[in-house]
């Protein structure tokens, strides 16, 4: 008990949906990694060879870009706060942008080791050897400046996304409950066709999609930075790729000279498959995170 108080909420409840994505969806990362790498589709066989090949690398990753994310930007929104009082949009800006940022740094040489493991049949020391023996600092950085952009911009896109659709949710709920309520009084009791269980499981269902949506919007917008960032990681540390806009302005004249140019921009950004693995684990992710965190406060209170 003296253990469970001591410990912060947030950041626990964090941690384990963090851990808990990582193992539900690791087959999944495997596969889109291979498809963007080797060019074939996502339902290839061959993707999903080796499905908890990365896994010791992958618990890291996960835990700080699916679990820590929550706690941490509620952190920064609480230290913001204080001084930013009167413009709550700048204020959930700011604090997802510091987000992003300080995910990025630790994110950056985990990934870049867990995709150097997917590649190999070494595990996660050895590979780290390896590629300090290559390049020293340097392979473990490689692919920061796209990591940089891509997580900036799916931070403040999700927050964003998830603040005003959870509330449009909300708001479409507490009408509902204010009408049935209404009525209840004005019929001295009438039976009404929804129990307050029912609206409570039909409103957190619709908060899940809701949070899935925000998932969806923010990667979609993220996408070219993530397929720079997956062109990296993809490729030999020896390979000198060029530049974050660089490599947007070659996958512009590529889109151009496509005759299915939003077909061919659909499978090289991952929108689809890439877009629904990150709808549905921050969906989840952040599910687990607000049930276990609520059990740990609980538990705190005994």
């Amino acid at each position: 008990k003296s253990l469970i108080k001591k410990v912060s909420p947030s950041y626990l409840a964090g941690f384990i949906s963090g851990l808990a994505n990582a193992g539900i969806f690791n087959w999944y990362d495997k596969a889109l990694y291979e498809s963007v790498k080797n060019k074939r589709p996502f339902l290839n066989l061959e993707n999903f060879k080796h499905p908890w090949q990365g896994f010791q690398a992958a618990i890291v990753g996960r835990v700080l870009s699916y679990g820590m994310f929550f706690p941490i930007s509620e952190s920064f929104q609480t230290y913001y706060g204080k001084y930013i009082t009167k413009n709550p949009e700048l204020l959930r800006f700011i604090s997802s942008q510091s987000t992003g940022v300080l995910i990025s740094l630790p994110l950056a040489p985990i990934s870049s080791i867990k995709y150097r493991m997917w590649g190999s049949k070494h595990g996660y020391m050895k590979t780290a050897i390896e590629m300090w023996k290559v390049g020293g600092i340097y392979p473990f950085f490689q692919g920061i400046s796209p990591t940089l952009y891509r997580d900036c911009c799916w931070a403040s896109s999700f927050v964003f996304a998830k603040h005003h659709s959870v509330q449009f949710v909300r708001k479409q709920f507490n009408n509902t409950t204010s009408t049935s309520t209404t009525r209840k009084n004005n019929h001295n009791n009438s039976s009404s066709s929804l129990t307050k269980p029912s609206i409570s499981k039909l409103q957190s269902s619709l908060e899940f999609t809701a949070v899935a949506f925000a998932g969806a919007f923010a990667t979609a917008l993220s996408s070219p930075f993530n397929y720079v960032r997956n062109l990296v990681y993809s490729s030999h540390p020896s390979i000198n790729i060029p530049s974050v806009w660089k490599s947007l302005h070659l996958l512009l004249k590529d889109f151009r000279k496509q005759s299915h140019p939003y077909h061919f921009l659909q499978q090289r950004l991952n929108i689809g498959w890439g877009t629904t693995r990150v709808a549905l684990g921050m969906a989840v992710s952040n599910y687990i995170y607000e049930w276990t965190k609520d059990q740990i406060q609980e538990a705190q209170r005994i």
